[in-house]
């Protein structure tokens, strides 16, 4: 979390106290925001991830996520 761009940590320190004050009113509002954004989980061993459903509590220190496609190493994915 230590490389996490500052407005993406604002972001989800917004989405911590909504879900510890329980304010599920702008619950999916604040997950759309979030899941506008690319997520690309790397691994320890090189190997990389497009992630979905990413839950980042920074106060916590706690990271959620589901893979959203097959694990393949570093380096190996096809220029976009």
């Amino acid at each position: 979390m230590d490389q996490m761009p500052e407005s993406l940590r604002r972001l989800f320190e917004e989405y911590e106290e909504i879900v510890n004050n329980q304010t599920f009113s702008l619950l999916d509002q604040i997950e759309d925001r979030i899941s506008a954004f690319p997520f690309l989980i790397v691994f320890d061993d090189g190997y990389e991830s497009r992630a979905r459903d990413v839950q980042i509590f920074p106060k916590g220190g706690t990271i959620s996520f589901e893979m959203a496609e097959t694990v393949m190493p570093s380096g190996s994915r096809s220029s976009e």
